[in-house]
């Protein structure tokens, strides 16, 4: 599978966002986790169908001029954003999911998700949210990846090429 795995400093700052949301649910009780790893996967794109990209040269054929995380929002109990990116010429679309909820994690039927009444999270209050991630993000240096599933809860990235827009 393809992936973009942001620069160490958007990691770092996504990171913190996510922590920062985590403490912010926590006053209302909710009890969210982050999973690594932070990488967004590309889905199959024109020339370089996600099976076929297996090394460095086809990796630098791939066109990137764009890639931006918008505003998190709240999707079957887990807090997700989408991915934009301009990948050859076309608009792909991806989602990330920054939190998802303990209650997945360790299978317990009572429900404590989030439900706000238009499934939309006000980043604007967070604490200091200012100071860490600001929506929409665009992501101007970041590396394009293969990730090859190594078992069923583990992947690794086998080759990389750093992109800079």
């Amino acid at each position: 599978m393809l992936v973009i795995i942001p620069h160490p400093d958007d990691a770092l700052k996504i990171t913190k966002f996510q922590n920062a949301l985590i403490g912010h649910l926590a006053q209302f009780n909710l009890t969210y986790y982050k999973k690594p790893p932070l990488w967004f996967s590309l889905p199959e794109i024109g020339d370089c169908p996600v099976d076929s990209c297996t090394n460095k040269e086809e990796l630098k054929k791939i066109k990137i001029s764009q890639v931006i995380m918008d505003q998190p929002f709240i999707k079957d109990g887990k807090i997700v954003t989408n991915i934009s990116m301009q990948v050859n010429d076309q608009l792909v679309k991806s989602e990330f999911t920054l939190l998802y909820p303990v209650e997945q994690a360790l299978g317990s039927k009572e429900d404590c998700r989030v439900k706000p009444d238009n499934d939309r999270l006000d980043c604007a209050d967070l604490p200091g949210n200012k100071k860490i991630l600001n929506f929409p993000k665009a992501f101007r240096i970041f590396r394009l990846g293969i990730a090859e599933r190594l078992s069923e809860t583990s992947a690794a990235v086998s080759d990389s090429v750093w992109r800079k827009l």
